[in-house]
């Protein structure tokens, strides 16, 4: 019977050979098959990647575990598990099927995700919808299995210490403590800022105290709901307590670590209490703007601006501020600031333009 096999497999696969040969032929078929089997399986593996491109231009590939809290996990095999802030992320790739929550969606749904040259391609799995987003940050959360759970708060803030002086109505040094506290999730941020300041004239102190909240609400990666409340308190001035409250609509064009302009406009109610003059209350529209850019490795720019009409008085009030960051370490910050404020009805005793100029040093976390 062996002897008919051999015939068989002589005459079909190995005509005109030696059972020697057959052998020999069977031991190179073996190690052809499994040179294929292992060759694909690598080929496998590298097609399988998820690749990460990032602002400073690196890249990073492995495998995608999970986006949360803006921080996303990446298994590597070189370094193992690796953590990158998303805001640092300028596009990705996964041939994957994750579980995917993009911003102002409240459930995840399975997705992959294909890179563009700045930004992602999202297609879900259920509807066969594909989308493209010009930028990362449109996608809240990653994970591999569905969460229970979509929601994840992330918390951070600054605080900033400094000393400035001031050139305009009237010239003096000022101490300041300032800083804000952001609490955002997927879809929502909340703002918590203050400002606090003490004024050292000749024979006297002043103290001044900004405290806000604001409140923004994303429908999705670029427009948002968003909601205010300013309350200010200046113990030497004749306006000494102000209090703003109002809502509005606005537009993010982008923001990334490196970059951010993101406007928008409101309506509010000010209730403004004065010591010697009749209080005042008003309605007041509002167009703010928020923009910063990475202009060095550790330099940037912003310029914030406040312009705020009064429907009653037909009064034009606006607050600018802009400077320069230069990040000491990952963690300490300096910082140079200019403010600029204009009143196109001030008292005939008051300057309608001042400006303020600070340094301050800051922690961020």
């Amino acid at each position: 019977m062996l002897h008919g096999i051999r015939s068989f497999l002589s005459a079909g696969f190995f005509p005109d050979a030696s059972p020697a040969a057959i052998h020999q032929s069977g031991k190179s078929r073996i190690s052809f098959v499994r040179l294929t089997f292992f060759t694909f399986l690598a080929f496998s593996a590298l097609g399988q990647a998820d690749t990460l491109w990032l602002e400073n231009g690196d890249k990073l590939t492995g495998k995608i575990l999970q986006l949360d809290a803006g921080k996303l996990n990446i298994k590597t095999e070189y370094a193992g598990t690796v953590e990158v802030d998303w805001r640092h992320v300028r596009a990705v790739d996964s041939d994957q099927q994750l579980w995917i929550t993009l911003v102002g969606e409240k459930e995840p749904r399975l997705r992959v995700l294909r890179g563009l040259s700045t930004g992602v391609e999202i297609e879900d799995i259920d509807l066969g919808k594909v989308q493209q987003f010009s930028v990362v940050w449109s996608v809240a959360a990653i994970h591999q299995e569905k969460p229970v759970l979509a929601d994840s708060w992330q918390l951070g803030g600054e605080v900033r210490a400094g000393i400035d002086s001031k050139i305009g109505n009237t010239n003096r040094e000022i101490y300041t403590f300032e800083g804000e506290v952001n609490i955002d999730d997927q879809w929502n941020k909340n703002t918590f800022e203050w400002d606090l300041e003490t004024k050292k004239y000749t024979t006297y102190d002043v103290a001044e105290w900004m405290l806000g909240y604001s409140f923004n609400r994303f429908f999705d990666e670029h427009v948002f709901a968003v909601a205010t409340v300013d309350w200010g308190y200046e113990s030497g001035a004749d306006d000494r307590v102000r209090t703003l409250v109002g809502s509005g609509v606005g537009y993010r064009f982008w923001e990334t670590s490196q970059k951010k302009l993101q406007t928008s406009i409101g309506l509010s109610r000010l209730w403004e209490r004065y010591s010697i003059n009749p209080d005042q209350d008003d309605y007041v529209l509002t167009w703010l703007i928020n923009y910063r850019t990475q202009i060095a490795k550790n330099l940037q720019y912003y310029n914030n601006n406040k312009l705020f009409y009064r429907l009653g008085e037909k009064e034009i009030l606006l607050n600018m501020r802009h400077g320069f960051r230069v990040a000491l370490n990952r963690r300490m910050s300096l910082r140079f600031s200019q403010t600029f404020d204009y009143d196109s009805q001030a008292l005939t005793s008051v300057k309608q333009f001042d400006s303020q100029i600070k340094v301050s040093l800051g922690y961020q976390w």
